[in-house]
């Protein structure tokens, strides 16, 4: 497909419009800036709406193609990092490989950053992970004041937590409570670049926006989990898949065989140290805030859907918590739970009830 062809339906001038809100809303780009697009070679329908887009808005792009004989990537070119310094902002449509994250695409969040060093603002980047041409007339066209406001009031009430205790009708019963510092730091993918999470923490979205992260203090996270939505890599179980977790340790994991055979193999890709799904250990817990979003099997996108909730598992978010070493980062979408959070005055609060977001 040529980025020229572009056909004007009415679906496709929908797509175009969610792609210009992304670019001018989401990464706040103007039309002196410098967009760089990397795209993986089977992403190029995605990015024909980022080209336009782009265009329409008088904002000058390039299109990098990452040819799939070449991957997994296991380290960024030189001339890849050299456009990043000259780009005002990246967005990465990626089809995603678990074992490029450590080796290609946190390398790639670092190399934004090296602007600063310029004395320039770093570069902003956007990641688009697995993601399908719709999203740009749903979650990615979502009203960012409102997703924003929402996160920022699910950030707060993390802020005051004790504690976090999730039930659901098909047999999740956990608690834990939050480390305080990630918060403030990276409290949402939906903040907007000129926002205190920009200026504190990396300057990254990741498309949908509507994300508010938080990290399980490890000692105080047992119980079980129920998942019933999408897992990184490996899509939507076929049936719900049963974590037991103890002070922050999975000790048994029920569910598919076959399903579960094929999410050890994805983690293994990224770490071969990696033997069992029992002995990892929880890593996050972010609830979705966009209205917008819709259910499918993309990870990327169900967790940012508003009333879904998930667990992350392996290698910490923003350095926050125990330091295992883990090269692999997967995340577990709940779909359908019951969320209590219990202030620091023992007041409960209800944040999710039955997949449903009280905020």
């Amino acid at each position: 497909m040529e980025y020229g062809d572009f056909m004007s339906t009415n679906r496709e001038l929908k797509r175009l419009e969610g792609a210009k809100k992304l670019i001018s809303e989401g990464m706040e780009l103007r039309s002196d800036d410098f967009l760089l697009i990397l795209a993986n070679e089977n992403k190029l329908g995605v990015v024909k709406y980022l080209v336009h887009a782009a265009k329409t808005l008088g904002i000058e792009s390039l299109v990098v193609q990452i040819p799939e004989v070449f991957r997994p990537i296991s380290k960024v070119p030189p001339a890849l990092s050299a456009a990043l310094n000259v780009a005002d902002a990246l967005i990465y449509v990626a089809d995603r490989m678990l074992e490029e994250d450590f080796y290609f695409n946190r390398v790639l969040s670092v190399i934004c950053r090296y602007r600063e060093y310029l004395g320039k603002q770093p570069t902003k980047y956007c990641m688009m992970s697995n993601a399908k041409p719709r999203y740009f007339e749903e979650g990615i066209a979502a009203d960012y004041k409102v997703v924003q406001m929402k996160c920022q009031k699910i950030a707060e009430l993390l802020m005051e937590s004790k504690k976090i205790e999730i039930t659901s009708d098909t047999g999740t019963s956990i608690s834990f409570s939050l480390y305080k510092e990630v918060l403030p730091r990276a409290p949402s993918y939906s903040y907007t670049f000129s926002s205190e999470r920009a200026r504190a923490f990396l300057p990254f979205l990741q498309a949908p926006e509507g994300e508010v992260m938080g990290c399980p203090i490890e000692d105080t996270f047992t119980g079980k989990l129920v998942v019933d939505g999408a897992i990184s890599g490996v899509g939507a179980p076929p049936s719900p898949i049963i974590w037991s977790f103890e002070r922050g340790q999975s000790v048994n994991v029920d569910g598919d065989e076959k399903f579960l055979s094929k999410l050890l193999r994805f983690i293994r890709r990224a770490d071969s140290r990696v033997r069992s799904l029992r002995g990892i250990w929880v890593a996050e817990f972010s609830v979705g805030a966009n209205d917008w979003a819709v259910l499918d099997d993309n990870f990327s996108n169900c967790e940012k859907v508003a009333g879904t909730f998930h667990i992350g598992i392996g290698h910490t978010e923003a350095q926050i918590g125990i330091e295992r070493g883990e090269k692999f980062h997967f995340d577990c979408v709940v779909v359908n739970s019951n969320v209590t959070v219990i202030k620091r005055d023992n007041k409960k609060v209800e944040l999710i009830r039955s997949g449903e977001l009280l905020i």
